[in-house]
């Protein structure tokens, strides 16, 4: 059985999650940080939503995201 595929939003919101937790933030810190809402911010997480022009921003800094 092949594993499902998952969409490139869904994929960037795990990427993100993925370096918050390995920070140690919570999504209110990381939120304040990026200055966008922490539901904004679980719902890009999740896939919930798709992600703008800014949070395309967030994506290319998250190799960098500790410097915030």
């Amino acid at each position: 059985m092949s594993e499902p595929q998952t969409s490139g939003h869904t994929s960037l919101g795990r990427r993100i999650a993925a370096c918050r937790n390995e920070l140690g933030w919570t999504q209110a810190e990381l939120a304040e940080r990026v200055a966008i809402s922490r539901v904004a911010l679980s719902n890009l997480e999740s896939g919930r939503s798709v992600p703008s022009e800014r949070t395309i921003v967030l994506e290319l800094t998250t190799d960098n995201i500790a410097r915030l």
